[in-house]
């Protein structure tokens, strides 16, 4: 069965679907030959690998190799440089950020979603996410009283989640990522939880590498496609 996606669907405007790995790429691309599904974008989640396939009707292609870790939390300081981010609205330093971190996500590398869009959806992301909506906490790295890191956590049981992390790249190198995820894991071991865990993109062999290096480990790696039904006609975008 496909899962209809509220959000998404009045974002983007046209009904967004997902599924997960038990339902085949067999039986989705039925219910387009059919005519039997309403869905103009579905994300589907496998296990492995599937071959990308394109006809007047539809398109069916992997947009994110997704690289899921996860790490035992302990006690961390904060550091001096990082401070929460008390604002109900994100400023423009923070924005830009938000973008950056989803520079390399599917939502960035399929064709068929504009670069305004993009924006658009990481600038919401953000705004939800200060406001308490997506994350319990918005840390930012500050330097002369401009933002140049941050990071999103969300609490979830055992687990703190950590979906949102950028570093302004002229300040890459410098500690700020670091600090940073030690933030998130005090936070995450303050709550008495116990896990830090996130994704990143198999394409970003930089994000992979400074999550290594702060000891977090990788389990094993999925991916995402993007079946787009080429028959809807999307309907108004309340958000353009």
């Amino acid at each position: 069965m496909i899962n209809k996606l509220e959000w998404d669907s009045e974002f983007f405007g046209y009904p967004v679907g997902e599924v997960g790995s038990e339902y085949s790429h067999k039986q989705l691309l039925e219910e387009w030959r059919y005519n039997l599904s309403n869905f103009k974008l579905v994300y589907k989640y496998s296990e492995s690998k599937i071959q990308d396939q394109t006809n007047k009707d539809f398109s069916y292609y992997l947009v994110d190799t997704r690289m899921p870790f996860r790490k035992k939390v302990s006690f961390k300081k904060l550091h001096k440089s990082i401070v929460e981010y008390d604002g109900d609205i994100p400023n423009e330093q923070l924005v830009d950020l938000a973008q950056l971190a989803g520079i390399h996500s599917r939502f960035r590398r399929d064709d068929n979603i504009s670069n305004d869009q993009f924006k658009n959806f990481y600038r919401i992301w953000i705004e939800k996410s200060v406001q308490g909506v997506l994350a319990d906490k918005v840390f930012v790295y500050m330097v002369d009283r401009n933002i140049v890191g941050f990071a999103t956590v969300k609490i979830n049981g055992e687990n703190g989640v950590a979906p949102l992390f950028a570093v302004n790249r002229a300040f890459e190198g410098k500690g700020v990522s670091f600090a940073l995820m030690n933030a998130v894991e005090g936070f995450i071991y303050s709550q008495d939880s116990r896990y830090l865990v996130s994704s990143t993109q198999g394409i970003n062999k930089k994000a992979i590498k400074v999550y290594e290096r702060f000891g977090c480990k990788f389990e094993k790696e999925s991916y995402v496609y993007h079946l787009w039904n080429h028959k809807l006609v999307p309907m108004d975008n309340s958000f353009f």
